[in-house]
């Protein structure tokens, strides 16, 4: 398998299995229980998500329900009544959200999606920070993971990711495709750049680590990106086919 493959089978397979345990655990109004959460947490008794209970769920869905939890399709965040008729039509675990529209994450469309779906779907964007955030417009902006790390304590940036977090799924999203893992070097506005918290290894993990925890918190599921290690990639996988380092030499 190539280094692009490996990292597109990675990467489908974290949003997979998070597409199941939100698609199992979410209501028709498109809430869900937080997940298990450390001290401080604000999840109520009984609100955790239990592995036994969830793998339960899943085996009691139809097969097409549980075929359908492992697609999530992209929608045009302007055309709310497009992204409707996709779930309604095509019968998907999910959808992800791009692109600097907020028409679909106003008003009552994503109450309006949820019920339109046969399964509760999960609803994904990806907001880190900085260049890549899809709130900023309507909830005010983050600091990139760069700048985060520059200036903010790990707590501060656990507290910061918690209130985004809450913003979020206020807003009807489940999952936050963030935080950046990568460890890169890069200039601020190359691909990766300033998305990356830093080019040391502790201080990336401390820091993601950190921005994750804030968003379990606020009940929202975490991905954490990119496999097998796109800040040291020779260009921009948006654009074209890119390679990296072996494994060995980013381990």
């Amino acid at each position: 398998m190539t280094r692009r493959r490996l990292a597109g089978t990675a990467i489908t397979g974290i949003l997979l299995l998070l597409g199941i345990l939100v698609a199992a655990y979410q209501t028709r109004d498109g809430a869900r229980p937080a997940p298990s959460a450390g001290p401080g947490a604000e999840s109520a008794p009984g609100e955790t998500i239990d592995a036994m209970s969830c793998a339960r769920q899943v085996a009691s869905m139809p097969i097409r329900d549980r075929l359908a939890q492992r697609l999530m399709v992209g929608v045009d965040p302007a055309d709310p009544g497009g992204a409707i008729s996709v779930v309604r039509t095509a019968h998907v675990g999910g959808i992800f959200i791009g692109g600097t529209a907020t028409q679909i994450l106003l008003g009552d469309h994503l109450r309006a999606l949820q019920e339109a779906a046969r399964t509760p779907v999960a609803v994904a964007v990806d907001d880190e920070g900085g260049r890549v955030q899809r709130i900023g417009t309507v909830d005010g902006a983050i600091p990139s993971a760069r700048a985060m790390a520059g200036s903010l304590s790990p707590e501060q940036v656990r507290q910061l990711a918690h209130e985004r977090g809450n913003a979020l799924r206020a807003h009807g999203v489940t999952i936050d495709l963030a935080p950046v893992v990568d460890v890169s070097d890069q200039p601020a506005t190359a691909v990766i750049g300033d998305r990356s918290f830093s080019p040391d290894p502790g201080i990336t993990t401390t820091y993601a680590g950190a921005f994750a925890s804030g968003l379990r918190d606020a009940g929202v599921l975490p991905v954490l990106k990119h496999f097998p290690g796109h800040g040291r990639a020779t260009g921009d996988s948006h654009r074209g086919v890119v390679t990296t380092p072996a494994l060995d030499d980013l381990q």
